[in-house]
Formats: structure tokens, C-alpha cells, sequence
């Protein structure tokens, strides 16, 4: 049976759910889970990391991103070290991160770990000489400011944290693997449709700009997402529709076509079917 790990066991500043932790090297640690992310950077040494019962070689420059409730230990461990950046991935700085033009960021923090089983960990980030320097000075930087506790600690610290992921995002952005760079293709469209969900979008050019036939593409888009592009377009559509809604006074008609929609019955029918509730009641409950 695992351990279940609060933030709250590790922060090195009381409230403030950003922090950061050495292990140089490595302790003997019982599989466990966690409540917050876990940025992971593999500074000596190598080991083995299992995680869902899966296991994986790690040594030095490996980068993982553990989110959610994911059992997970090192085990085999050789002069194994790394640092250990623990976040709580609700904080408003990073959900409003953009990341439009970032598909390295989706590639590692989403993508990547959905696809650790059927790609054998090839599709992870790996640093190397200045990348992994940069990356290591962001993490001192970040923990000096934790414990040094001057004033504006707290927005220096998560501007830290977000130069530190948009830097990883970067260095993923460069990957030659193949195994990267179907992820990084995937993470292309989906970029694409988020930033043009209000257009017809033509779904066999889309598996073309990612170098796929459209088959090929929609069983990569449903295993990295968990549903079809075309579904993924329709969600994407309905979120937004639902901020027109809530927050800009937009009459149903007028979200439905400022989100792509072209029949407000329809627009209303799937606006029920997905949010179980009318668009008319959800307007009105603002």
C-alpha cells in the first residue's frame, strides 16, 4: 500500500505551495502518491523509476513531470541525485500561463506522461551541458528566494517557476526523437485548435500538417487526449461559448456564433448535452 504525500510536508514556506527539495543522493523512499505536481530533474547518478508499476531507466539530465495520483518510487539506484520542484499546478500564474505557442509545454506536462508506457520513456526530456546548467540556476534561484523570504519572494518565486517550465518547454521543443516529435506534432494541433476553434477546420489537413494520414492522426490525438479531435473542437468551443456567456454578457445566438456554431439549436442542444444545463439557465446563474 503506498504513502499519500501532502505539500504541506515540504514547503519551505508556510502557505505558499511552491517549493523545492535536494536529494543528493537519493533516500531509499516507499512508493507513494501525491496531491500536488512534481517537477523531477536528474542531476547524478542513475536509478530506476517506477511509476504505475511501470519501470524506467533515469540518469543524469532526465527530466519528469509527475502530476496527478500516480504511484511511484526510484529503485536501483546508483549515486542517484536529483532535485525535486513540487507545485500545486491550480495556481492561477501557471492555469493562465499561454502556452499557445509553447507545444513543448503541452508535450511534456501532459503529453509525455500518457505516453511513458506505449513509447518506453523514449519520448522523454533530456538535458544536456548548457540546457541542464540554465535549468539547475533556475532551481538555485528559486530556492534562494524561498529562503530568503524578501518582500515580493513569493512573485519573484512563481516567476521563477514559470521561466523555469517555459525553459524545459523550449529544450522539448528541440527534441529529435521520433518519439518527441509525434508528441510535439499531436501538441501542434491541438494548439491549433484551441487558438482557431472558431473556424471550420478541415480534419484531413490537420493530420496532414502533422505528417499523418488522418487514421494514423486520430488514434494519436485519442491517446494522447482521451477523445477525438473533432469531439476535443466541440469542448473547446462549448468552454469558450460558456465565457461569452458568463463573463461578457453575450446573448446565447451571439456565443454560439462567436464560437463556431453556426445553428443556435444545435449550439443549444450540445451546450445542454455536455454542461447539464441550457445556455439560457447558465446565463442567467451568473
Amino acid at each position: 500500500m503506498s504513502t499519500s504525500l501532502s505539500i504541506d510536508n515540504f514547503v519551505l514556506v508556510k502557505d505558499f505551495f511552491i517549493t523545492v527539495a535536494r536529494r543528493d543522493p537519493q533516500p531509499e523512499f516507499p512508493r507513494h502518491t501525491h496531491e500536488f505536481s512534481e517537477l523531477v530533474i536528474i542531476t547524478k547518478g542513475h536509478g530506476t523509476h517506477v511509476i504505475d508499476d511501470l519501470e524506467f531507466p533515469v540518469s543524469v539530465g532526465d527530466v519528469l513531470v509527475v502530476s496527478g495520483r500516480h504511484e511511484h518510487e526510484f529503485i536501483n539506484m546508483k549515486h542517484l541525485a536529483l532535485v525535486n520542484i513540487m507545485f500545486d499546478p491550480g495556481n492561477p500564474a501557471l492555469s493562465s500561463l499561454d502556452t499557445s505557442d509553447l507545444p513543448g509545454f503541452r508535450s511534456l506536462c501532459f503529453l509525455e506522461p500518457k505516453h511513458r508506457k506505449s513509447h518506453k520513456f523514449g519520448s522523454r526530456l533530456q538535458l544536456s551541458g548548457d540546457d541542464l546548467k540554465k535549468a539547475e540556476h533556475l532551481v538555485d534561484e528559486l530556492e534562494q528566494e524561498l529562503l530568503a523570504t524578501k518582500p515580493g519572494f513569493k512573485a519573484i518565486a512563481t516567476a521563477l517557476l514559470v521561466e523555469l517550465l517555459i525553459h524545459l518547454s523550449r529544450c522539448y521543443g528541440k527534441s529529435s526523437k521520433p518519439e518527441a516529435l509525434s508528441l510535439l506534432r499531436i501538441a501542434d494541433a491541438i494548439n491549433y485548435l484551441e487558438r482557431h476553434y472558431a473556424e471550420q477546420i478541415n480534419f484531413t489537413k490537420l493530420a496532414q500538417s502533422a505528417g499523418m494520414s488522418p487514421r494514423s492522426f486520430q488514434r494519436a490525438f485519442l491517446r494522447a487526449t482521451g477523445t477525438s479531435a473533432r469531439n476535443y473542437l466541440i469542448t473547446t468551443r462549448l468552454k469558450r461559448a460558456a465565457e461569452f456567456l458568463k463573463y461578457h454578457n453575450y446573448s446565447v445566438s451571439e456565443s454560439a456564433y462567436k464560437t463556431g456554431f453556426k445553428d443556435s439549436n444545435y449550439f443549444t442542444r450540445l451546450f445542454k448535452k455536455y454542461m447539464k444545463i441550457s445556455p439560457k439557465h447558465f446565463r442567467s446563474k451568473k
